[in-house]
């Protein structure tokens, strides 16, 4: 008899897995929303073309079929990236911003951009710097619920590397019904880490107990293709 008992994945082996998984299912869910958006903007435009122009309506079902449109595209942000590209880490933080005010316990939050301009592209996959974020963000965003409420994500780089911070203030000791919320509750750096490690970065956390200091930092593109070529 073939004995069919496996070996448990370890817990970031089922994560990729879910991973995997959600993202296929985030994309059939886009494309089916796309399509009944199509359909519905079809609609609004005959139904707005037979309305007289000073009608309260006309312009407001597109209006609002807009307004759906960029919701839609915040799934677009979950899905998984195949493969490095040059990324734009402007882009990566902008949807990583946009995430933030959509998570229920983070949204209440203030989250404050420094970004420096001229900044260069990274090699990597988008996705992983953009989930790596996410996860930054809910670490601090924990302290920040129990002190002045605001997550700081400021952005430098130079020819070599660029470098995100992400800071907040609080207290370390709050119970946790004041200083985070169960879906908070969890998240642990070290997840980040992994995903930055992979393309040649780094993260570190510098917890002093009022404010917590998670500073990531990722080769530049030029910084890549060196390190490529010399392990070559």
């Amino acid at each position: 008899m073939t004995d069919s008992r496996q070996e448990v994945a370890p817990s970031s082996a089922a994560d990729s897995s879910w991973v995997r998984l959600s993202d296929g299912l985030i994309g059939g869910i886009h494309h089916t929303l796309n399509n009944r958006m199509a359909a519905m903007s079809a609609v609004a435009q005959i139904v707005e073309s037979d309305l007289p122009e000073d009608h309260p309506l006309t312009g407001s079902m597109l209006r609002e079929l807009r307004r759906f449109e960029s919701s839609v595209t915040l799934l677009t942000l979950l899905m998984g990236s195949e493969g490095a590209e040059p990324v734009q880490v402007e882009t990566i933080v902008a949807g990583a911003a946009r995430l933030f005010e959509m998570h229920h316990s983070m949204r209440d939050l203030q989250l404050r951009v420094e970004m420096a301009s001229e900044l260069y592209p990274l090699y990597l996959e988008a996705s992983a710097l953009r989930r790596a974020l996410m996860i930054v963000l809910a670490v601090a965003s924990r302290r920040a619920r129990a002190g002045n409420r605001e997550v700081v994500l400021e952005v430098v780089g130079d020819e070599r590397a660029v470098v995100i911070t992400v800071s907040a203030v609080g207290d370390a000791d709050a119970p946790d019904g004041e200083s985070l919320d169960a879906t908070l509750a969890g998240i642990s750096p070290e997840g980040a880490a992994a995903l930055l490690e992979r393309w040649g970065g780094s993260l570190q956390v510098h917890d002093s107990g009022g404010e917590i200091v998670l500073q990531a930092s990722l080769p530049t593109l030029p910084e890549a293709r060196k390190r490529q070529q010399a392990g070559s």
